[in-house]
């Protein structure tokens, strides 16, 4: 009398012996891959990989080109899209929008190409410890035209803080090496290593504070203020890419071209 039943078909057997066997080589147990930042499980590895690329729930760690969009499996890949890529090297979208602020950094000496410094009197330049950069120079009128831009407004007031070529004294980060992430950031110790993502993200911060420091200062309007300080103080995850690969763009400029630090 057959008292080992299979669970997954009619099969019987007197032996269990002979249920494993026909379990093993009838209904063998297939490896899942479940991905780790939704949960979705697939029984093909290469369908699994497909799916991290383009999960909703894997955007922090998505290698994303800023320009269009594009998702890649290795920085490498990216990287080198970026070099061909015409949207990204142009600016994509965002680029009108920051041209009339950027025309009125030019004014205050805070857009340029390549961050050089002048010492050709051979003086010493102190630079300032990372998060205590010199604000003095920045007013209330260009950062009110930052703040009116929305969060197309924060590039022109990190480029005036942090890579303007008239104060070296702010120039207290720079990239150490893009293969490993790192940057360096000035500090009491002299220059300290740090994670490139944290130092990008970091200046954005400063960069966004530095707006609102000045904007808050006054009295907003109920209506169109109010929408814009809640869009810079909530970058939605895109525009937040595009910031930060910005950002990464100018310090390995700063690199590639020298700036005297």
């Amino acid at each position: 009398m057959a008292c080992h039943r299979c669970p997954h078909c009619v099969y019987e057997t007197d032996r269990k012996s002979n249920l494993t066997r026909h379990i093993n080589l009838i209904h063998p147990v297939r490896e899942r891959y479940t991905c780790p930042s939704c949960g979705v499980t697939y029984a093909r590895k290469c369908t699994l990989k497909a799916h991290t690329l383009h999960c909703s729930a894997n955007q922090d760690n998505m290698l994303i080109c800023a320009g269009c969009d594009r998702v890649f499996e290795s920085r490498q890949a990216l990287h080198y899209h970026r070099r061909k890529c015409s949207e990204y090297l142009s600016g994509v979208d965002s680029e009108e929008q920051i041209r009339p602020i950027n025309q009125q950094v030019n004014i205050h000496g805070g857009q340029y190409n390549h961050c050089t410094i002048n010492n050709t009197n051979n003086n010493t330049i102190h630079i300032n410890n990372f998060n205590n950069e010199n604000r003095e120079y920045i007013t209330y009128e260009f950062a009110k035209q930052c703040f009116d831009a929305g969060v197309f407004g924060i590039p022109p007031m990190m480029d005036n803080l942090y890579f303007n070529k008239e104060h070296p004294e702010n120039h207290n980060a720079r990239l150490k090496s893009l293969k490993k992430n790192l940057a360096e950031i000035k500090t009491d110790d002299g220059w300290t290593p740090q994670g490139l993502l944290g130092v990008v993200d970091r200046i954005i911060t400063n960069s966004t504070n530095e707006i609102l420091r000045h904007v808050t200062a006054h009295p907003l309007d109920p209506e169109q203020d109010l929408f814009r300080l809640n869009a810079i103080q909530n970058i939605e995850a895109a525009n937040r890419k595009k910031l930060r690969d910005r950002t990464k763009c100018k310090l390995l400029e700063r690199r590639d071209y020298g700036t005297g630090i």
